[in-house]
C-alpha cells in the first residue's frame, strides 16, 4: 500500500496540495478578493503538473530500481513452510 501511495497517488496529488497550501497562506493583496478553496484553482494546469510528476516518478523507478542488466529475478517462493523473499541472481550459464 505504501508503494502505491508513494509512486502513484502522491505524485498526482502533490501539485494540487502545494497550490492549495500556497493559496491559503499567501498574503492577500490590497483590493484583491480572495476566492475560497478550490474555486480559484487552475485545475487543468494542476492535472498536467501531476501527470508530468507521475511520469517522472515512474521513469525514475524504472531506471533506478531493480537488478543489473543480465540478472534474473527469482520471485518469492515457499520452501519447507518458509517464505524465501524474491532476489536477483546471475543468469544460468553466465560467468
Amino acid at each position: 500500500m505504501t508503494r502505491i501511495l508513494l509512486t502513484y497517488i502522491l505524485p498526482l496529488v502533490l501539485p494540487a496540495l502545494v497550490w492549495y497550501l500556497w493559496h491559503q497562506f499567501r498574503p492577500q493583496r490590497p483590493g484583491e478578493e480572495k476566492k475560497k478553496g478550490w474555486q480559484a484553482a487552475p485545475v487543468p494546469q494542476l492535472a498536467v503538473a501531476g501527470l508530468i510528476l507521475l511520469v517522472a516518478t515512474l521513469g525514475a523507478f524504472a531506471v533506478l530500481v531493480g537488478g543489473d542488466p543480465g540478472e534474473v529475478y527469482q520471485p518469492a517462493r515457499l520452501i519447507d513452510g518458509e517464505v524465501v523473499p524474491g532476489q536477483h541472481s546471475d543468469a544460468p550459464g553466465r560467468n
